[in-house]
């Protein structure tokens, strides 16, 4: 069972396809995520640097 527990709205004067496009590409992560500091390309994801994180710094995403 899937519950929804809160909407963002946000408004734009961006086209849905360049939202969309932006949001797709991991190396834009640190514009809207702001603990997020470094995304980088890695074998198997990316590599993401985290700041305020004393116990664990980087993390793989696939």
């Amino acid at each position: 069972m899937t519950k929804t527990l809160f909407t963002n709205r946000v408004l734009t004067h961006a086209s849905l396809a360049t939202v969309r496009r932006l949001l797709a590409d991991p190396l834009n992560l640190p514009m809207w995520a702001t603990a997020v500091t470094t995304v980088a390309p890695a074998m198997d994801g990316y590599m993401l640097e985290r700041a305020g994180l004393d116990l664990i710094r980087q993390n793989i995403c696939e």
